[in-house]
């Protein structure tokens, strides 16, 4: 039977370029003998349960479970605040303003690296920008020798108007 009760957080743990495993954090207020402030995990769609039953962890203990699932160790302690405020929400982050940067649009992106210095090609934007999931604003270009490569516009220098 698929699980019933919601989730708060989803933890995506990556080590290299292939995931790891996924963590979700259930509130464990959800559970008749959960304790407020501290979370049931979900590993890879298994509850984790080092003993055996059911437990309940708080924030240090979640990041300890997290370290260890990206295979590294914590090097020093984590000061955890005592105070019970919410983390800000990645929802709720400032959004920069979509660049003007219609499709057709004249830039010079960073192509190739001669002597340590990179040569920046002209090339023009084949999408309008598109927001990233790091907040940033990405447009597809075509360089030379890469192809079609999605850049952040930071990156780019405007060289012109877009195309007739």
């Amino acid at each position: 039977m698929a699980e019933q009760r919601d989730f708060e957080t989803v933890i995506c743990v990556k080590n290299g370029a292939s995931p790891t495993c996924k963590i979700e954090l259930f509130p464990a207020e959800q559970w008749k003998d959960g304790p407020q402030g501290k979370y049931r995990l979900r590993i890879n769609r298994k509850w984790y349960e080092p003993d055996g039953h059911r437990c309940y962890l708080a924030a240090e203990e979640i990041a300890m479970v997290v370290m260890k699932s990206a295979g590294m160790e914590l090097k020093n302690k984590i000061q955890v605040s005592s105070n019970t405020a919410k983390a800000p929400r990645c929802d709720d982050a400032i959004i920069p303003i979509r660049p003007n940067m219609p499709v057709g649009t004249h830039v010079r992106a960073p192509g190739k690296v001669l002597a340590g210095e990179t040569i920046l090609e002209r090339t023009q934007t084949l999408v309008e920008p598109l927001l990233g999931y790091d907040k940033r604003w990405y447009v597809a270009v075509r360089l030379f020798d890469k192809g079609k490569i999605w850049i952040p516009v930071d990156d780019l220098v405007w060289s012109g108007s877009p195309m007739p």
